[in-house]
């Protein structure tokens, strides 16, 4: 993510740096909500709103061509979602909302990053740790590239690199099919290594907010 933040900013030219790093955001996704855990705390939304005073400062003073609501806010409303969901258990209820979602996203990613193709990503993982079959798991998957993939393509990024995009996201493919086969544990023998891991999950948040001032400070002396 950061790397992708560092190549949008000062080599924009360079697309396919980007189509490469793109890829943490259906990762991301694949690991927070494959983890079935949808809480969300007050600081997320206090987050949001001083992150996109920033944005919108800084799209004031210096014009750049950046998003008009950060994914702070596509995370929240996800896990709100999530939540409710969740409480009624109701495969009609959430077959509905998916549909939705996925109509609506075409007409929401210019006003939220993404817009609610995070919700339909959400469902489809959590589907995915609900009912637990291998082959419904692949098919979720190849579902989770080919939206993003889509996406890519119809909000015209990197179009012009339709091959390269569609070899690196067989890789991610791969990747994630065998992350849900393995459901590899982060804790180790090493203490100070899961102590890292630890410190790393508590602040992500922080880190998120922290790496977006640092780039735009870097942005504003050097650019």
């Amino acid at each position: 993510m950061i790397v992708d933040h560092v190549w949008f900013l000062f080599f924009p030219e360079q697309a396919i740096w980007r189509i490469i790093w793109r890829t943490a955001f259906p990762l991301f996704l694949f690991l927070v909500w494959y983890n079935h855990s949808y809480k969300w705390r007050a600081s997320l939304w206090v987050w949001w709103i001083v992150l996109q005073i920033g944005l919108l400062i800084w799209r004031y003073y210096w014009l750049t061509d950046i998003w008009y609501v950060n994914i702070l806010l596509a995370i929240w409303l996800t896990r709100v979602v999530m939540q409710v969901l969740q409480k009624y258990n109701s495969t009609i209820i959430e077959g509905i909302i998916f549909i939705i979602c996925l109509w609506l996203w075409w007409y929401t990613y210019e006003y939220i990053d993404y817009g609610t193709l995070s919700i339909v990503f959400a469902l489809l993982w959590y589907w995915a740790r609900k009912y637990g079959n291998t082959t419904y798991m692949s098919i979720l998957i190849a579902l989770t590239v080919a939206y993003h993939l889509l996406f890519m393509v119809l909000t015209r990024w990197f179009t012009e690199h339709t091959l390269l995009l569609g070899a690196i996201w067989i890789v991610l493919y791969l990747a994630m099919y065998y992350m849900s086969k393995k459901n590899y544990s982060l804790v180790t023998t090493h203490k100070n290594y899961n102590k890292c891991i630890l410190t790393l999950s508590t602040y992500a948040l922080q880190i998120y907010i922290l790496q977006a001032v640092l780039l735009a400070i870097l942005y504003v002396l050097f650019v």
